[in-house]
């Protein structure tokens, strides 16, 4: 009688993989946020840069910021989630999503309340409130949509909340999902 061996896959991470599959999970993550009126890339370039920036400099420093974040979150998965076997690649994509959509809330209030005018675009108390692209006017507003909901506030007030918390676990979840069918199965 012969024993067989059941192999033991090959637990290798794939970096180029992890790093292309993060670009094209960004890109289609971006793509669903254009979608639902949501304008990421100006919002983190503002908190950077300054609403008296340049809207290219915004663009692209915020584009940087959300690409490099897409990027580690890429290698993250590569080397945490990846390498599980006894899961499939939507339940993998699924619960990566969610667990970075609950880092990115978490995060939305500490980076709120740490920055100051004008790279703050959550806070309430500014010395103008021109520097706030989260304003609820239009004129004081770059993501503006309608006076009763601004989609890409996600500190509260208008169209924050219970709202934007599930856009971004919408988003992630997008995010997670391709991430993972891009990356694919370990070999």
């Amino acid at each position: 009688m012969t024993d067989t061996v059941t192999p033991i896959p090959d637990r290798k991470i794939r970096w180029g993989r992890a790093i292309g599959a993060g670009v094209i999970a960004t890109i289609v993550m971006t793509i669903v946020m254009m979608l639902m009126k949501m304008n990421l890339m100006k919002s983190l370039g503002t908190m950077v840069v300054g609403s008296n920036a340049s809207p290219a400099l915004q663009y692209a420093v915020g584009g940087a910021i959300h690409f490099m974040i897409g990027i580690i979150y890429g290698v993250i998965f590569a080397v945490v989630v990846g390498p599980v076997v006894g899961w499939n690649r939507a339940l993998k994509g699924i619960v990566y999503g969610l667990a970075i959509a609950a880092i990115a809330l978490a995060a939305m209030p500490v980076m709120a309340g740490a920055a100051k005018p004008p790279m703050n675009p959550c806070r309430t108390k500014q010395s103008s409130a021109a520097m706030n692209p989260c304003h609820p006017q239009a004129a004081m507003n770059p993501c503006h949509t309608a006076a009763a909901a601004n989609p890409c506030n996600p500190c509260g007030g208008s169209g924050g909340g219970t709202y934007s918390g599930l856009m971004s676990v919408i988003n992630h979840v997008v995010y997670g999902l391709t991430l993972a069918f891009v990356y694919g199965k370990v070999r």
